[in-house]
Order: C-alpha cells, then structure tokens, then sequence
C-alpha cells in the first residue's frame, strides 16, 4: 500500500522497490503496487498497511519521518512508533531537529 498520491516520491519508490521486491521473498510472489487515498493513509501507518483478508502480506510505504510523530509529540499519531520494524529504504538520508534556545520568541 502506499499512502501517497499517484507519481509523487514516495510513490516512485514504492514501485521500484515492488519491482524487485518478490524475487527476495520465499516463493517469489508479485508484489502489486497500490496507491491508498484514505484520510488516514497519507503518510500514516495506520491507513498505508492495513491488513487485508484473503490478500495475502501486505507492506505499506510511509514517510521516512512518520515514525518518529508520537515520539515527537503528535497528538494525531494512532499507533506507537517504537513497534515498527523497518525492512529497507530506497535511499540514505540523515534527518536532525536543531532548536536554539532564542528561536520564536
């Protein structure tokens, strides 16, 4: 599943991950790319993996920063960022949070 909107970045990796993503996998199944636009799967956990019945494993693609949101504070988070485990990134990006002691005063 991915939580994005059709031809955007995350969107373009979903799909070039699908395309090699069956041949590491026991069986070599097709893994299908799907964009889901629900209110909650923008970005989020909770809308871009849910579980369907009957479909077999599914895999969502999230923001690289999504699991950090309730660890950060968001009161819009609906799940714990500490029971994900992350299997891969289509990239390598470092992510800092700066704060200085006389910003927005």
């Amino acid at each position: 599943m991915i939580g994005y909107s059709v031809g955007g970045g995350y969107d373009v990796y979903a799909r070039l991950i699908a395309r090699h993503l069956g041949k590491h996998i026991p069986g070599n199944p097709i893994v299908t790319p799907k964009n889901r636009r629900a209110p909650a799967a923008c970005g989020s956990p909770t809308g871009s993996t849910t579980s369907l019945p009957g479909q077999g494993l599914v895999f969502g693609t999230i923001g690289r920063g999504t699991g950090f949101d309730p660890l950060l504070g968001s009161r819009t988070a609906q799940f714990d960022g500490t029971k994900f485990n992350w299997i891969g990134s289509a990239n390598d990006e470092v992510s800092v949070c700066v704060v200085w002691n006389g910003a927005a005063r």
